[in-house]
């Protein structure tokens, strides 16, 4: 393409669009994101996946121990992320009921942050359907509705990485606004790591490559006041939580998380990333992906372009720099480029309402929302059902929440051979035990109510006896499994 046909590519993409109502802007992906939380959290559970059960248990801690600062695992691990994640769970559980709608209340946050910062680019790229287009393309999408309810910190980490990389470009462009873009990536790190200050930063290369200043004067205080305060604040929590808990909590939080997935050749082979990074990013957001890389493609083509949105720059760039990054580590997993989502699907929003503006009425849209609306929900309790861990874990929930009620009043509940999931339902927090410690705190005189799925490992253990003991709750969670639980005391009546 030449610069003759590029001119007439973009001249092209700035036909004038129909601008819709203020109101309704923000009130059609708000209601969809609602929507769609209620879709899952009513649905089948998939706590069993994704290794989601450790975080549950962080959350666990906090509500039974009151271990705000720094929480442990069903193992009794020191926890390997974070504590924001935990902590907006756990102010939810306490202030509505411990369960799985609590435990995701971070995600829904995340996703009403991400689709109001999308919208507020919309506005700032001249047209607000490109911010309600770009929204509705996040939360249609593979990886929006995987992580509208999945207890991992990756959808709360890439809402304050977008959330943070709109202030920085804001406080370039106007001067203003260091500290609160400071103390958003403060937030990011106490969420995920210090990765989020690299990642949010990264949009500030396009103002190099355009080659013009971003404003006349940097208020140098004020970016030396933010980054001061997001050390002082990160530093410091890290700081009180090593005093408190010492050196298993550097080892498991820098040594095992921070170096060992960037550089542990266990976890893959170094410059595997810079493949699988890009095609995680494509697949994860397919077919939204398909106009978001052709924008890529014409704002790189003309970096320095007068067409070009400075936001626009900013925003591919922001992809880009994450993608190098991310893909220099031997670690790779799909999630880990989920905080590039915003941007890059904000890249694709922008490319599909210059293509299809006057396409695209507020009728249109709401019918084409309810829609996908409809076929999420039959999606969600048809195929998604129908998967065998996600069918173990809604079992798994539905016996927890029929033998929580039968549970003597304050006894400790341990687990023998079944996954925490069930404790969490059960809203406890122990750890698991032998079948010989078993059968000897159910011998004993101590209440106790013991979960195992070896019902027949544990008689044996019994003594082939079963007198005192009493089953409170059993039921199939898998086609050749099934859960007893146990204890030595009768159902509380």
């Amino acid at each position: 393409m030449n610069r003759q046909a590029d001119s007439g590519v973009f001249q092209s993409l700035e036909k004038p669009v129909r601008y819709i109502s203020n109101h309704w802007n923000f009130a059609l992906p708000v209601f969809c994101v609602l929507i769609l939380f209620a879709i899952r959290v009513t649905g089948p559970s998939n706590l069993l996946d994704n290794e989601q059960e450790r975080p549950a248990s962080y959350v666990m801690d906090i509500l039974l121990n009151g271990n705000w600062l720094c929480q442990f695992d069903y193992n009794g691990d020191v926890m390997s992320k974070p504590p924001l994640f935990s902590w907006i769970a756990a102010a939810a559980s306490m202030w509505t009921t411990p369960g799985e709608a609590a435990l995701y209340a971070p995600c829904l946050v995340a996703s009403l942050i991400i689709v109001i910062g999308m919208m507020r680019a919309g506005v700032w790229l001249g047209n607000p359907l490109v911010g309600v287009v770009a929204s509705m393309t996040w939360l249609f999408s593979p990886f929006g509705f995987k992580h509208l309810a999945l207890a991992r910190t990756d959808a709360l980490f890439a809402a304050l990485v977008f959330v943070s990389s709109l202030l920085v470009y804001r406080a370039m462009r106007e001067g203003r606004g260091w500290i609160s873009a400071w103390l958003v990536i403060t937030l990011a790190v106490l969420t995920k790591g210090p990765l989020a200050v690299p990642l949010a930063l990264f949009g500030l290369l396009a103002f190099v490559v355009r080659g013009t200043p971003p404003v006349v004067n940097v208020p140098w205080r004020h970016i030396v006041v933010g980054v001061g305060l997001m050390l002082g604040i990160a530093a410091g929590w890290f700081l009180i939580a090593y005093l408190e808990v010492g050196r298993p909590l550097v080892d498991t939080m820098i040594f095992r998380e921070l170096v060992g997935h960037a550089v542990k050749e266990t976890d893959g082979r170094f410059g595997e990333g810079f493949i699988k990074a890009p095609l995680y990013l494509f697949s994860r957001t397919f077919p939204w992906s398909l106009p978001a890389v052709a924008g890529l493609f014409l704002v790189l083509r003309r970096p320095r372009s007068a067409e070009t949105p400075r936001l626009l720059s900013f925003l591919c760039w922001s992809v880009l720099g994450g993608l190098a990054v991310l893909s220099l580590g031997t670690h790779q997993r799909s999630d880990l480029v989920l905080p590039l989502v915003p941007a890059f699907l904000l890249v694709g929003g922008w490319l599909l309402v210059r293509w299809m503006g006057h396409g695209l009425g507020p009728i249109k849209m709401t019918v084409a929302a309810l829609v996908l609306l409809a076929g999420f929900a039959v999606y969600d309790r048809t195929v998604f059902a129908a998967d065998q861990v996600v069918a173990e874990s809604t079992r798994t929930r539905a016996l927890a929440t029929a033998a929580r009620n039968k549970l003597p009043a304050g006894v400790d509940v341990y687990p023998v051979d079944t996954r925490y999931a069930l404790l969490f339902h059960l809203r406890r927090l122990q750890k698991p035990i032998s079948f010989p410690e078993a059968a000897a705190r159910l011998r004993g005189e101590e209440p106790v109510v013991i979960t195992v799925s070896n019902a027949r490992q544990l008689y044996r253990r019994l003594g082939g006896r079963m007198d005192g003991i009493h089953i409170l709750a059993a039921g199939p969670v898998a086609d050749d499994r099934m859960i007893y639980i146990v204890s030595n005391q009768p159902p509380d009546s």
